[in-house]
C-alpha cells in the first residue's frame, strides 16, 4: 500500500472528534447517501389530499404514527415514514437526525423491534451529540460538530424493503456509515447474503469477482487506486454490508478508506446472479 496512502488512512481512523458521539456512532453501525425518501403505494387520484394531509399528520405526530398501522387498509400503504425528527444549527454546530419508523408488515413483533431500534439509535445520537457540545463548552472549546442520521429507501417491492441508515459525522474529515435492512416482507426476517445469492461457495465466488473488477476498473481509468500493491482485500465475510439493488442483486458496500483511498468514498460492488 502506498506509505502516503496508509498515513491518510491512518489520520482518518484517528480523527480528532468528541469521543461520545464517534464511539457511539461506531457501535450503531457495527451492529447488523441521497436525501431520504418518504414511501407510499400509489392511491387513486380522488384520496390524493385525503392521503397528504395524514402523511403530514403521521411525519409530524409521534403518537398517531405508533396507531395508525392498526387502521384497516392503511397498513398496506404505508412502507417507511420519519417518526420524529431533531434539528439543531448555529455558528458552530449542526445536528439533522430524521428516525425512520416502518408499518405494514405482518409480524408486529418483527416491526416494533426493528422500529425500536431505530428510535433507541437515533435517541443514542442525539444524547451522545448534546453530550459533546456540553463538553466541548466546559473545556472552552469551539470547535465545530456535525451530524447526519437519516435513511434512504433503496429498494421496495412486494417481496422485500430495503432501508439504508446512514450516518454523516462532519467532523474534522467528515465520514459516512451505513446500516443496511434487507427487509423480507413475507417472511418477516432481515436477508442474510448467503440466503439471498443461495450458494454454499458465496465468499469464495464474491472474492473472485471483486478483485477481478477491481482489476477492470483500474485498467480502465489506467491507475492504481485500490489497496492492491499489496493486495489489501483478501475476503469478504457473511457480516460485509450489502444491499439488495431494484434489479435483484446483492451489492457489497465498504466504507470510506477499506478498500481504496478516502477520496473515493464509499465503494461498491455490485454482484450479478450469473456468478452463482
Amino acid at each position: 500500500m502506498n506509505k502516503d496512502f496508509k498515513e491518510a488512512r491512518k489520520e482518518y481512523e484517528k480523527i480528532v472528534a468528541p469521543e461520545t458521539l464517534r464511539n457511539n456512532v461506531e457501535k450503531i453501525m457495527k451492529n447488523t447517501g441521497a436525501k431520504k425518501k418518504n414511501v407510499v403505494k400509489y392511491v387513486p387520484a380522488s384520496v390524493a389530499v385525503m392521503l397528504l394531509g395524514f402523511i403530514i399528520t403521521l411525519n409530524t405526530n409521534e403518537s398517531f404514527a405508533k396507531s395508525v398501522s392498526n387502521i384497516k387498509g392503511f397498513e398496506k400503504i404505508v412502507q417507511v415514514l420519519t417518526l420524529k425528527k431533531y434539528e439543531l444549527s448555529d455558528e458552530y454546530h449542526m445536528a439533522n437526525v430524521e428516525t425512520p419508523q416502518i408499518t405494514g408488515l405482518e409480524n408486529k413483533t418483527f416491526e416494533s423491534r426493528l422500529n425500536e431500534e431505530f428510535m433507541e439509535n437515533a435517541e443514542v445520537i442525539i444524547d451522545a451529540f448534546k453530550n459533546d457540545i456540553e463538553e466541548m463548552k466546559k473545556a472552552g472549546v469551539d470547535g465545530h460538530l456535525g451530524v447526519d442520521y437519516g435513511y434512504d429507501v433503496i429498494t421496495d417491492s412486494e417481496e422485500i424493503l430495503v432501508l439504508d441508515v446512514y450516518i454523516v459525522n462532519t467532523v474534522g474529515s467528515s465520514y459516512t456509515q451505513h446500516k443496511f435492512y434487507n427487509i423480507d416482507k413475507i417472511n418477516n426476517k432481515i436477508i442474510t447474503l448467503k440466503e439471498w445469492v443461495k450458494d454454499e461457495n458465496y465468499i469464495e465466488k464474491i472474492n473472485q469477482y471483486i478483485i477481478k473488477e477491481m482489476e477492470k476498473r483500474e485498467e480502465e481509468i489506467g491507475y492504481e487506486y485500490f489497496w492492491n500493491d499489496e493486495l489489501e482485500f483478501k475476503t469478504i465475510t457473511e457480516n460485509t454490508k450489502f444491499y439488495i439493488n431494484s434489479a435483484g442483486n446483492a451489492v457489497i458496500s465498504f466504507e470510506k478508506y477499506e478498500v481504496a483511498p478516502g477520496a473515493y468514498g464509499n465503494v461498491e460492488f455490485e454482484i450479478p446472479s450469473n456468478i452463482f
